[in-house]
Order: structure tokens, then sequence, then C-alpha cells
């Protein structure tokens, strides 16, 4: 990680070269991938508080605390991925870039990965090539695709004693295994995972906590009113009734008065850790929150460099030229560069 990287998938290139051989034509449509959601059924959930106070956050005391992990050699790194879905009449390619950023003493240091996959719902494409996959459900079998390279990618671009910040819910779906297990092998490797969720309809707190019911239309909309600027809420506890395996701890936290407040979530074993560094870590969070200072899009810094990164390692790789080599023919936004 001392340069900084970007990696390419082995089959980047050649999987091109199986798309020409399977003639599959025109692209109908393209777009951006939300991989995880936020979706909550919380009759199959049990949600319950964790502590009881509110905790005025101290911007100040974030940025000495990172000075003072940094002497210790605590590193401090974030992770976000860009994914699209070049969408063919004969299955779609996904093409997704993983980044993980990491401050140093003077700048912050990117490692990036690529890779494409094309799913399809025909036999008879995949017949031939074992690089293009095929299965009845081509979004799903990305979602565990992503889930296994997300995972091995952290595992290697992410150095030992560090806390990672991470764009997107630590539940969603499908892939709540994966991610359960990534986590108990990054603890080994003392990194430990802090997962930030924004634009959020979640209602956990406003079904579930006496005396909310019915009075919010979600946690947010309760957030914005229960919280100043620089304050977070008290931590609760997240259960699946169905599997108990699925935990976390969450809280909500306010940076500006115009900025919807954003949810943070660890798992317990997570929280068990670093119970005494939790408060510090806060303060961490809302410094790096200031410092990135976007309104536009709120984010702290680790994860919006490191979504920057994402989406500039898509382009730096040019899809699109390999697109139109493969015979594959882009679509007009994909061409005028929305994507």
């Amino acid at each position: 990680m001392k340069n900084g990287f970007v990696a390419l998938h082995e089959d980047f290139e050649s999987i091109f070269d199986d798309i020409k051989v399977a003639k599959i034509g025109r692209i109908k449509n393209i777009g951006d991938i939300s991989i995880l959601n936020d979706d909550f059924f919380i009759s199959d959930a049990k949600v319950e508080q964790f502590d009881e106070s509110i905790k005025e956050l101290d911007p100040e005391n974030g940025f000495n605390q990172i000075k003072k992990y940094k002497k210790d050699r605590i590193n401090i790194g974030g992770f976000d991925e860009s994914s699209a879905e070049f969408s063919a009449i004969e299955g779609s390619m996904y093409n997704t870039a993983y980044s993980y950023v990491h401050l140093t003493e003077d700048e912050w240091i990117s490692g990036n990965w690529l890779s494409n996959h094309f799913i399809t719902r025909s036999k008879l494409i995949t017949e031939n090539s074992e690089k293009l996959k095929y299965h009845d459900d081509p979004n799903s079998l990305y979602r565990e695709i992503y889930a296994k390279e997300r995972s091995s990618f952290l595992l290697r671009a992410v150095p030992n004693n560090t806390i990672l910040f991470i764009d997107g819910p630590l539940l969603g779906g499908q892939i709540n295994h994966y991610t359960l297990d990534l986590i108990s092998k990054l603890h080994k490797k003392q990194i430990f995972p802090f997962f930030f969720v924004k634009n959020s309809n979640s209602n956990m707190v406003t079904e579930n906590i006496e005396g909310l019911e019915a009075k919010y239309n979600s946690d947010v909309h309760w957030a914005t009113e229960a919280l100043k600027i620089r304050q977070s809420s008290p931590w609760y506890h997240y259960a699946d009734k169905k599997n108990d395996k699925n935990q976390k701890l969450f809280c909500y936290f306010k940076s500006f008065d115009d900025v919807s407040p954003q949810r943070i979530e660890v798992h317990p074993q997570t929280f068990h850790y670093l119970e005494s560094e939790i408060s510090r870590v806060l303060d961490i969070i809302i410094y790096l929150m200031y410092e990135n200072g976007n309104k536009r899009n709120p984010q702290i810094r680790p994860i919006a460099i490191a979504e920057m990164y994402a989406r500039e390692t898509r382009k730096f790789t040019n899809v699109q030229k390999r697109i139109r080599e493969s015979g594959l023919i882009p679509t007009m936004n994909e061409e005028r560069g929305f994507n």
C-alpha cells in the first residue's frame, strides 16, 4: 500500500474476447448498481435501546485523536466501490471498482481493484466459455460475487491495526453471511469496521422504542428533531428474530443543521473490542465529516476519497472502449460520460 495500486481481475481483459466469440450484441441500458439495500422488516427483528445518553461530539478531540493513533501506529482507512451494469439482450456485464484509502503522515494513499463479470440466463452462451457465467437470477449471482470480491480485496488491502470506515449498511440481504465472515476475519487482523448509511428510510427506532411509535416518518426524521449538531444518539441493538447471527449496534449522528443525520453501524463484537475507544472514534468521525466539508455529498473524508478513486478507476480503465471493441454498443448516456 506504500505507493498505492490499481489492479485488475485476472479475466478483466480476456472476458471481452469471449464476448466477441459469443457474438453478444447491443446494450439496451446502462446504470449504476445499488448493491446493498437498507430494507429491514421490523416485524422480523427486535430493536432495543443499548445505552441512555445523547453524546456531544468534539471534532477538535477527533483531530488530536487521529494524531495520537498515528503515533501509536493505528491506521485510519476508508472503503467504497463504484458499480455499473451494462445490460445487453443476451445478458449483463457487471463492472465494479473497489477502493481502499489509507491516511499516511502527509497524504491519502489508495489501493484499487477492478473486475468485470458477464452473467446470462442463456446456457447456450456460456457453453464455450468459463468466463461467461450462467445463472437464473443474474443480479443474485452478482451480489454473491461482489461479497466475495469485497472480502478478498479488504483482507488483502487493509493493513493490520486499522479503524476502517465502510460505505453502506452492515447487513444487506443475501450477503449477510459473507459480511459477518469478513468482520470475523478483519478482527483477527485488529481491523475494526464501522459502516455508514445515509438517505435511509428505516424506522428501526421509531417503530420499536416506546413513546416514538407513529410520531415520525422515519428514524432520520426522529434523529433530525432529537439531535443538535455535533451530537450522536444513544446506541441501539438490532437482532434478527429468524437468524440471531444477524445483529448490529447502531446510532445516528448529526453534523450540520441542513443535512440529514446519518447512521453508524458496528457489529456487537467490534463494539466489545473497542468499547473504551468508541467515544474517541465518534469524535474522529465528526472531525472527518467536517474535514470533507461537502454538504452536497455529506460523507466522512476517507469514504469520500475512496468513492472518488473508485469512480476514477472505472474511467481510467476505459471500459467503454473495450465494450465497443467487443461488439457491445454503449447507450447515449454512457457515450456522454454520465456514468
